[in-house]
């Protein structure tokens, strides 16, 4: 036996050393075995070093050394198991607990990159870019999905929208693009009480996305290859007619919507590119998605300038709870809420709807003033106080211009004969 192996302890190192398993290969394997081997010195010293100079606790280590050896020899299945040795189970394996020197490098470090991905990267459904998540609520699916919109003047809206830019909330399908669009709108929070609503924009983004020009994008539509989700399945088909016969749609020879018009879909496209369209499942008069979307467009300091709300609001016994949620939008003073229903006598642009425009604090303050007043309510009073003024030259679009206007200054629908200044209606 060389001087160097001579002491009992030296021996109790090589022997435990020897009985661990094989160090991996490579750098790796490398730094592994020289964190092994300090494990194995601190645990050493720190286990037998105060035995140093003791004559009877040096021969129980040697008969003990003795014993392991023998037991390797005898069991040549179990020589190379840390679990084979005494010592090997009652101080190596305990060492790595016990020795934060050695863990505790390790834990800081993983510590810190876990906090560094979440502050990077993060889900995004946790953390988009850094600002609030919008919420979807649980809501039941409706009986019947309006996947296929039946409102056609859409263009009506232009004048109203042009250049306002901020954020844009809509509810329904894909005429929501085409109003987004013509505000040139910096964020897009599509709302919808249907799942399949949500589910069929998120649909189109992915394809929008991939499709640099609107051929491209009803090219695609029935590629088998390219299958949309699940429950749009059955209702793709008459959905992808019904892209087609937007991108057709004209006005006097005029393309009027997002696939008719390229400079439309350019803009709306680098929306969905810049991840800044947002579809979300909810309720307008409810108390999370709303509220979300409020607060996600306040932390990017975005303020709302336009709220296309379809004829949702026919469906409402009072305008109380809608009022409320939009009265906490972050907005500009001269935010606008653009609508459709059918009211008689106001006549219908398209057939169906009449395309109406009304300041978004007009409406706070009509509902303000009578909480209970409904849509068709709000229509009346208006009309009566003189408020509601009908172009003349497109009959199916209204704008309510005051509604706190007095009851003295009445007139008719035939009566109010409103001139175009600056994209507004006016008398």
């Amino acid at each position: 036996m060389s001087e160097a192996m001579s002491n009992p302890i030296d021996i109790h190192r090589a022997e435990v050393r020897d009985a661990l398993w094989s160090p991996p290969t490579g750098d790796v394997g490398r730094s592994i075995s020289r964190t092994r081997a300090h494990a194995l010195d601190v645990a050493s010293d720190s286990t037998l070093g105060q035995e140093r100079g003791s004559e009877t606790t040096t021969a129980n280590n040697e008969r003990a050394l003795r014993r392991a050896t023998r037991h390797r020899r005898d069991r040549p299945e179990v020589r190379d198991r840390a679990t084979s040795l005494p010592f090997a189970t009652c101080h190596v394996r305990r060492a790595p607990l016990l020795t934060m020197s050695m863990w505790g490098p390790w834990l800081l470090a993983i510590a810190l990159a876990i906090a560094l991905a979440f502050a990077l990267d993060g889900p995004s459904s946790a953390r988009p870019h850094g600002h609030y998540p919008t919420i979807d609520e649980p809501l039941s699916t409706p009986a019947a999905h309006f996947l296929i919109g039946n409102e056609a003047r859409h263009d009506l809206f232009a004048g109203a929208l042009e250049g306002r830019g901020g954020a844009f909330l809509g509810v329904g399908g894909e005429q929501c693009y085409t109003l987004a669009a013509l505000a040139d709108a910096e964020r897009v929070y599509l709302l919808d009480r249907d799942p399949w609503i949500v589910a069929l924009h998120r649909e189109l983004g992915r394809r929008i996305v991939e499709a640099p020009t609107p051929a491209d994008l009803l090219e695609a539509l029935d590629e088998p290859v390219d299958s949309p989700a699940s429950e749009l399945v059955d209702a793709w088909p008459a959905f992808s007619e019904h892209l087609r016969r937007v991108a057709a749609r004209r006005v006097d020879g005029r393309a009027t919507t997002w696939l008719g018009d390229r400079t439309l879909y350019d803009r709306i496209r680098d929306r969905w590119r810049e991840d800044a369209v947002v579809p979300v499942t909810g309720d307008l008069t409810g108390d999370a998605a709303m509220a979300s979307i409020a607060r996600d467009a306040a932390a990017r300091d975005l303020r709302f300038t336009a709220i296309y709300l379809s004829n949702a609001e026919e469906s409402l016994p009072s305008l109380v709870g809608l009022a409320a949620n939009l009265g906490a939008l972050p907005r500009r003073s001269s935010a606008i809420v653009v609508r459709t229903f059918f009211r008689e006598p106001l006549p219908a642009a398209d057939g169906l709807w009449s395309y109406q425009i009304q300041a978004l604090d007009d409406l706070l303050a009509c509902v303000e003033r009578a909480p209970s007043l409904s849509l068709h309510g709000l229509i009346d009073v208006t009309f009566a106080a003189g408020a509601l003024l009908v172009d003349a030259g497109e009959p199916g679009l209204s704008m309510i211009v005051r509604g706190d206007r007095g009851a003295g200054d009445h007139t008719t629908l035939g009566g109010a004969s409103p001139r175009r200044r600056d994209g507004e209606m006016t008398r």
